[in-house]
């Protein structure tokens, strides 16, 4: 749906050449801008800073929270550059996908959210 290319395809190559593709950055900017209501937008990347408790009781008090996962290469800086309030990374590790980094970022940051878990303590 934000891809501008003909193809409509999400991948871009590299700058600087390498094997490899990233998240297309226009899409990716044309995805972010999408997103009516005030955010507050995360990517996920192996260049972030490592996401702690605290940061994830911070982030429970945001009211909408848009996660940014890259797969394989990921991103490029101007992406970052365009649409991130924060940058993070779950541990010093790399994976194919930023998605299972969300998962962890969702599960951390959803239990700290009133009422989404049954006993209070």
């Amino acid at each position: 749906d934000f891809s501008a290319n003909k193809y409509q395809k999400a991948d871009h190559t590299l700058i600087g050449g390498g094997a490899g593709q990233i998240l297309d950055p226009e899409m990716v900017e044309n995805a972010l801008h999408s997103v009516k209501n005030p955010k507050h937008t995360i990517f996920l990347s192996a260049v972030g800073k490592p996401f702690k408790q605290t940061d994830a009781m911070r982030l429970a008090q945001k009211k909408h929270i848009v996660l940014v996962c890259g797969r394989y290469e990921g991103f490029d800086e101007r992406s970052i550059e365009l649409g991130a309030d924060e940058v993070f990374c779950i541990g010093d590790f790399i994976l194919t996908g930023g998605e299972l980094g969300a998962l962890c970022l969702i599960d951390s940051i959803a239990r700290h959210i009133q009422g989404v878990l049954g006993n209070a303590r």
